[in-house]
């Protein structure tokens, strides 16, 4: 399957589905403090999984699972195009599997 070029953060898809409503409001409903949801929106903190069963029951279109899967793509690609974290995690890894990642498997 073809990887998606640089996935939105799940922040910028919770602001669409925010339509009008603000953040204080949200985070109320969510029983949340109004700073923590504000970090997700500007996209300065991940979408937990307890974040992601809010989220689903505030948005029933969603799923807890489609939060997290928006957080994980987002996740991997910016891990996969920070060269310096990607260096860390491969530096102990067999050639073989270097081979792998470098070639795209």
């Amino acid at each position: 399957m073809k990887k998606m070029y640089n996935p939105p953060h799940p922040g910028e898809m919770l602001t669409e589905f925010m339509g009008d409503m603000t953040v204080t409001q949200l985070a109320a409903d969510l029983n949340v403090t109004r700073p923590a949801l504000s970090k997700i929106v500007n996209c300065k903190a991940s979408i937990s999984p307890v974040m992601a069963e809010k989220l689903a029951v505030a948005f029933p279109c969603t799923t807890p699972d489609t939060w997290l899967i928006w957080q994980n793509r987002y996740d991997l690609w910016q891990l996969e195009h920070d060269k310096k974290k990607l260096a860390g995690i491969i530096r102990n890894v067999t050639p073989d599997v270097l081979k792998r990642v470098k070639s795209g498997e």
